[in-house]
This record gives C-alpha cells, structure tokens and sequence, in this order.
C-alpha cells in the first residue's frame, strides 16, 4: 500500500452538503498538495503544497482515524485525487464500518473511488470567477452517479447564470448524475441574493448550500 501525505486529522461537523447531511459530525482527513494552486476562492491555502503534509502509513492513518470514533470519514485537501491511488487503499483498509465523502476539484477524473456504495464526490466546477474555469474537465463529472454532488460557488450573477448553463449541460449531455449545489462566496454574496436568483431563474432542481462551519466558527481556519 502507498503512503499518503496528510495535512491533519481531525473531528469536527461536516460545513458543506454532502450524502451524509450538513452538521453531521464526521472524522476528517485533509491530504496536503493540490493542482489548482491559484484558485481565487481556496480557504485552505495553508495545505496547497506537497510540503505542508507528512507521509504517514495507511495503518498510521487508519488508527489515527479510529481514535475518533465517527463513522463518516470526509477527505478533503488539498485535492485527494491526486492520492487516488492511496485514498482507495486506505477506504479498503478500513472497510464496510465506515462511509467516505470525497471533496474534489473538478480537474481529475475519478478512476478508482468512483460508483462504491460507501464514497459519495463532491465536485466543484470551478465559475469564471475562480480564475480555474480552464481547468475543469468534462470527463470528470461525467462519471458521477445520484450519490454524488457538484458544487458550484457564486460570486455573482453572472456565476449563477454560467453555473445553471453548465448544469444542463452536464445533466443533459455529459451523463452526470449527481444533484446539484450552488453556494454563496462568503463575504461576496449574500445567501439572500443567492436565493433571490433561485426564485428569479425558477431553478427547481438544485441546493442551496451555505457553509455551516464558517458560520459557526466566523471564518476560523483552526482545524475542529
């Protein structure tokens, strides 16, 4: 088995949507080192690079992981796909006990952690105003089943009116499967403008999702 390079471990409630509800309490692992290292929305900068991890061993993690005692186990980053490989070792050490939520980018496809009844994705597509819109790949969302979410987050308008264009393209022309989030940029858009749109655009389809922890804990980055 591969070694996987961990930011930190920690137990806190799941702040984004996912297959295993917001506010869940869960057991999460952030994996260090990400591809879209300029993305205008990242809230984790401090785990960008390769360097700001350790190596650990899938035993090491697994036990560390244990210790805390939560059957949802969120990996996030980072970007965990970059670990693939790893990331499906360590969800088969661990086994049927526990269900896995995968926060990924939207620039990797999925090739390994994919359609398992235990792991739900959820994908970012990255809007115009990410600065990462070029480095989202089709492919990826493609594979997603109705366990899976794509997220997108809004700055503006204009974000909401590509967002909901890019969600029919993937429902429509791509296969993607998954349901659909949209969420406010903290401190750019108003949860209430974003509902507004919602109403305005007569989206029927979707999630509104605004990120509990942020509220909770205004805006801490420290690792609950």
């Amino acid at each position: 088995m591969k070694n996987i390079n961990v930011f930190s471990i920690f137990s806190s409630l799941n702040g984004e949507v996912n297959l295993y509800h917001q506010g869940s309490q869960a057991t999460f692992l952030r994996l260090a080192g990400c591809n879209l290292s300029s993305c205008n929305w990242c809230d984790t900068s401090y785990a960008l690079k390769e360097t700001d991890g350790k190596w650990k061993t899938i035993e090491d993690v697994a036990s560390e992981i244990k210790r805390f005692d939560n059957s949802i186990i969120t990996i996030t980053g980072g970007e965990p796909l970059l670990q693939e490989e790893a990331v499906m070792d360590l969800i088969n050490y661990l086994g049927n006990s526990f269900v896995f939520s995968i926060e990924t980018n939207g620039s990797i496809v999925p090739r390994l952690v994919g359609g398992r009844r235990n792991v739900s994705l959820v994908m970012d597509w990255k809007l115009f105003s990410s600065g990462m819109e070029s480095k989202m790949n089709l492919d990826a969302f493609s594979s997603l089943t109705d366990q899976d979410f794509v997220k997108f987050v809004v700055k503006n308008r204009e974000d909401f009116e590509e967002a909901v264009w890019m969600k029919s393209i993937l429902k429509d022309s791509s296969g993607c499967e998954a349901k659909f989030v949209f969420s406010p940029v903290i401190g750019e858009l108003k949860p209430s403008t974003l509902a507004s749109f919602f109403e305005e655009y007569e989206v029927k389809d979707a999630i509104l999702n605004l990120q509990l922890h942020k509220i909770i804990w205004e805006n801490s980055l420290i690792e609950r």
